[in-house]
């Protein structure tokens, strides 16, 4: 292999290439980076498919969660209102919030419920 102080030059870059490929590596390449990596096609096991499976059924579910809470910000976004109109309203006890953490969330059913509570007072 050919190279030089900066590391190995294209063509001993692509000799090393026809090399693993020769042997039976797939070659990945990364569009910004010279140095490309290789892996030998393997079998994947039965369980391996259903760990794999299991987890991205949890992100999954995790994701429908995260679309059913919202954080305050999102909440004054969708309903026009400030940040402190939101917290005046959650000190009030007119909104609802759950609490993850340190961070504040809103969930989709209470803020439902705060509009319509905000609209029959409105009628009022």
């Amino acid at each position: 292999m050919v190279a030089n102080k900066h590391g190995p030059t294209n063509t001993a870059v692509a000799e090393a290439i026809q090399l693993l490929t020769d042997a039976g590596y797939v070659v990945l390449r990364a569009p910004s980076w010279p140095v490309e990596l290789a892996t030998k096609p393997q079998q994947v096991s039965q369980t391996e498919t259903q760990r794999a499976s299991s987890v991205e059924s949890e992100r999954a579910s995790s994701a429908h969660i995260q679309r059913e809470l919202m954080t305050i910000k999102e909440f004054c976004v969708r309903y026009s209102i400030s940040r402190s109109v939101a917290y005046v309203e959650i000190n009030a006890g007119r909104l609802q919030i759950q609490k993850i953490g340190a961070s504040t969330r809103i969930s989709e059913r209470a803020a439902t419920e705060w509009l319509n509570a905000m609209n029959s007072r409105r009628r009022s």
